[in-house]
Formats: C-alpha cells, structure tokens, sequence
C-alpha cells in the first residue's frame, strides 16, 4: 500500500524535488508516493526536517494511505468520507481484523516492557556481582581489564534495556495500550449484545406474535382505531 503526506492545515500534500531533497506542497495527484509504510516512517525520522527546513513541524502533517487520501476534508480538517457502497464493504469486512491486530499490538506492548524491564533487573544484579568481585580480588593487570570489559557490556546492555524500557513505559503511561487491548473487550461485548438483544413491542404485541395476514390486518385495524379514538379526546 502506498502512502503520502499531508500538511493538515493547507490540505496540500509533500512532493520532493529531485537531487535536492526539498520538500513542496502541492495537490495529491502530484504528492510524492512513499511504497511501504516502513519507508515513509523512515523518511519522517531521518529526512523530514531537512526536507521541509524547519519551517514545518512533525505535528502538523499526517500520514495517509492513498487510497482515502481523495477524501475532502472539511474546514476542520476532519476526513469527510464520501466512498462508494462497495468499499465501504471492503473497510467493513477488514475491521475485524484490524481490531485484532490492534489488540496484537497493545499484549506485545505488555509483554515487551516486561520483559525488558527483567532484563535491566538482570543487569543491576550482574553489575553488584561484578562490583564486588573487584571489591573483594587483588586482580592483576589482564584480569582487571577483563572485569573491566565485562562491566562495560552489563552497563551498556543495561543501558540499552532502560532506554526501550523508557519508551515503551511513556507509551503504556498515556493510555494507548490499554485503549488498543480494551477496544477488543468493548467489540466482542458489542457483538454478544447484538446477538442476543430482544425488542419489547411499545403497543403491538400481536403483531409480533403470528404473521398472518388475516390477524395482521386485523392489528393495524386496531391500531387506526385507537388513533382515532385519541384524535377525538384531543379534540373535546
């Protein structure tokens, strides 16, 4: 799938110029296609600001796939979806599974922060072994440097673990993940509801007790009486 960018504020969409690397805003048939969501991300982590020189920001573009990037937005800048009924199908039959990967994506979330979280555990009780070990041994010249490189790579591992451990905890602190994993919860309950919900007839009831239409007549028959019998109070 391919995507493009657009600056939310204009409506206009990124196009680069060729050797220079320099972002323009222009209209989408002209935008620049990035071929995979991995490309355009990489694009706005490593080359965004140098294309745009500074004068946009990171938080007033979006990305989109280019099959909804037609869609006119009103003044807002809130998409108007104005599709046909078949692709409106299409996203409807795909929801489901976008959901569960959605889900997917908050337990690995979980089980991410973790796990890393472990392992920086790890390291701090490997670093006080290696601490003490040099507290407690008169070591010479080549196994001090070994005691040295071993603490170099527990701190940098440990570093390496506190840093993901960091970004996974900001992320699991605004609420995102438990959004992702509770949106599952709220859709199968949604969908055991609409299997088992029931209507109460309001003045019908024999209506929804035959379906023949001598009796079904007969019902509506009553029905227009009982109107016109409140028509006449109303009047007097």
């Amino acid at each position: 799938m391919e995507y493009v960018i657009r600056h939310c504020e204009s409506g206009k969409y990124l196009s680069l110029v060729k050797l220079r690397n320099e972002a323009v805003w222009v209209d989408l048939d002209k935008a620049h296609r990035f071929s995979d969501r991995q490309k355009v991300d990489n694009f706005m982590r490593m080359n965004f600001n140098n294309a745009v020189k500074g004068q946009i920001r990171k938080s007033e573009v979006e990305i989109l796939p280019c099959d909804t990037a037609h869609m006119p937005f009103d003044s807002s800048g809130t998409l108007r979806a104005e599709i046909t009924e078949e692709q409106a199908n299409v996203y409807l039959d795909t929801l489901p599974d976008m959901i569960g990967q959605m889900y997917e994506t908050g337990r690995i979330m979980r089980v991410l922060l973790s796990y890393y979280s472990d392992q920086v555990r790890v390291a701090d009780k490997a670093q006080e072994d290696i601490l003490h070990k040099i507290e407690f041994t008169n070591a010479n010249v080549v196994d001090g440097f070994k005691l040295y490189k071993a603490l170099q790579e527990i701190r940098q591992r440990r570093r390496q673990c506190k840093d993901i451990c960091d970004m996974l905890g900001t992320i699991h602190r605004s609420g995102t993940v438990s959004s992702l994993m509770n949106l599952q919860n709220e859709m199968t309950k949604h969908q055991e509801y609409l299997e088992t919900r029931t209507y109460t007839p309001r003045i019908l009831e024999e209506l929804f007790n035959t379906v023949a239409s001598a009796n079904l007549n007969k019902v509506l028959s009553g029905v227009q009486n009982t109107e016109s019998e409140e028509s006449l109070d109303e009047s007097a």
